[in-house]
């Protein structure tokens, strides 16, 4: 294998599999259409255009650095040369530094702002777009941390043996221990763990509450509407729930908290005298063996929740109080979008089933992982099943196809619920399957890059065929690539019903490759 295959091989591989990676200086690039005759096909349907952000050197690289912006247009990583460290960012060279925190950069959820941790003259200190804030013996792992608005950032800073929460340049503390950063949904409120000694307490807008032994993480938990919060904290051998500084217990121990999309309701698991309840706004549901805390959910409109129970070495779905049938083991129970129907997978023996509503379908040997699901209109319930040996997906009661495998998670529901597609594999090629009908086979079909548009009649993946990857619109390829970059949430992303974008690779530079659909 010549020198430069097996760079770009090596390439794609660290890039698929998040190896880490770091890219040396080249400016970014200009935007440069591809041209007609290598869109081929696509001429007249299809506008596509590249901008070079940056070449890679995969000799330089650095594990775990590579970070792209939500918006999947930008990318930062941490690089060295010399025993000199920098940040590329947008293919930009950054300022020199003795060092780059590990987690960092990081970008802000509205993906305009950058930030990284660097170190100077034994010294640390935030670099926020380009301007340093302040200098500190440390900062902690974790952090900086941005607010969902991203108009605020939080970092811990560590200075004369103690810990400092910097909140917009202003410092609190100083504690000998802090643990997560929480900001509320609105941005406007901050919170935290925060250890004085052996005693921990939780810090929410700047206001310390009681002193705890123990504190449950995540601590706390904000309400969506961001007005209320709560966590669990142990006092001696007592557990106790914190809500809005206010106790209640004690019980012997206590699972998840969630409150309702309409922050109007509050539940959680809890132990006490040997038997799980789940309480919702001081109503309680007792009497188990045992509650899953991450099957606890509401339905989208907050009226009504479901969990998870044991008893007897069996465990049940809870809808509103009311237990149901059980069975040897549950999965991915979960309501309507209009929050009339429950559904999940229910295993019995050997045999797997669906359960809509109470009534359990026929029997399988699996179930397709990611499955089952309702359609957003709520008017279909979806799954893959294996039977036989051969795998079918099932929409609205209706099965299609016979298959030697499903790719787990792969089955999705256009925007109104109409339509469907999922990938298979048949005969050595995976293949996307849209509503019962076939399309090209490849040698793979990427994971988390199958989409419809947002309007639904558009159906857009990526595929690897030998060593070329390419992106396929309604059956029909773009032009070849050596890699798409899947890694940190990115992928395939719609801009609107009629463009989208997604970074690639060509030899050893990363692209940003913007499309428009001509209709």
């Amino acid at each position: 294998m010549s020198g430069i295959v097996r760079k770009r091989l090596f390439l794609w591989v660290l890039i698929t599999l998040m190896a880490g990676i770091i890219i040396t200086y080249m400016p970014a690039g200009e935007s440069k259409p591809v041209k007609a005759e290598e869109m081929g096909a696509f001429q007249g349907y299809r506008d596509i255009s590249e901008m070079l952000l940056a070449d890679i050197d995969v000799n330089a690289w650095i594990q775990q650095t590579f970070t792209i912006s939500p918006d999947n247009r930008r990318v930062a990583y941490a690089a060295t040369r010399e025993n000199r460290w920098f940040i590329v960012l947008d293919g930009e060279e950054q300022e020199h530094y003795d060092g780059i925190m590990a987690g960092t950069p990081i970008f802000s959820p509205d993906s305009k702002d950058v930030a990284y941790v660097a170190g100077s003259d034994g010294r640390w200190l935030v670099v926020l777009n380009h301007q340093e804030l302040g200098s500190y013996e440390g900062i902690l792992s974790g952090t900086p941390v941005f607010s969902p608005d991203s108009s605020r950032m939080a970092y811990g800073a560590i200075e004369d043996n103690s810990l400092f929460v910097v909140l917009e340049g202003i410092k609190e503390g100083p504690y000998d221990g802090l643990s997560s950063f929480f900001f509320s949904p609105d941005s406007q409120r901050l919170a935290y763990g925060a250890r004085q000694g052996t005693q921990w307490q939780v810090v929410v807008d700047g206001q310390a509450g009681d002193y705890y032994d123990e504190l449950l993480t995540p601590a706390p938990v904000f309400s969506p509407d961001s007005q209320s919060f709560a966590y669990a904290a142990r006092r001696g051998e007592d557990w106790y729930l914190i809500v809005d500084n206010k106790e209640q217990g004690p019980y012997e121990q206590i699972g998840g908290i969630v409150f309702s999309p309409d922050s109007s309701r509050l539940a959680f698991t809890h132990k006490k005298e040997s038997q799980w309840a789940v309480s919702i706004n001081g109503q309680s549901f007792s009497g188990f063996d045992y509650v899953d805390p991450e099957s606890l959910s509401f339905c989208p409109a907050g009226t009504r929740f479901l969990f998870i129970a044991t008893n007897n070495g069996q465990e049940f779905l809870v809808v509103d109080g009311d237990p149901k049938a059980p069975y040897d083991q549950i999965i991915n129970p979960s309501f309507s979008p209009d929050g009339n129907w429950t559904v999940y997978g229910a295993r019995q023996g050997q045999e797997w089933f669906v359960v809509v509503a109470d009534r359990p379908g026929p029997g399988y040997e699996e179930l397709m992982p990611g499955t089952p699901l309702f359609s957003p209109d709520s008017t279909r319930v979806a799954y893959g099943g294996k039977k036989d040996g051969q795998w079918q997906v099932t929409v609205g009661g209706r099965g299609e196809g016979k298959y030697e495998d499903l790719q787990g998670d792969s089955l999705i529901f256009n925007p109104d619920g109409s339509r469907w597609a999922y990938c298979a594999f048949q005969d050595g090629k995976w293949l996307v399957v849209v509503e019962g009908r076939e399309g090209q086979g490849y040698d793979m079909v990427l994971p988390g890059s199958l989409f419809f548009c947002p309007a639904g009649e558009i159906v857009v993946y990526g595929a690897r065929r030998g060593i070329q990857t390419l992106v396929v619109v309604n059956g029909k390829e773009g032009p070849p690539y050596d890699g798409l970059v899947t890694i940190s949430g990115a992928g395939i992303q719609f801009d609107d019903p009629d463009s989208f974008h997604y970074l690639a690779l060509k030899g050893t530079g990363l692209y940003l490759v913007e499309e428009s659909i001509s209709r």
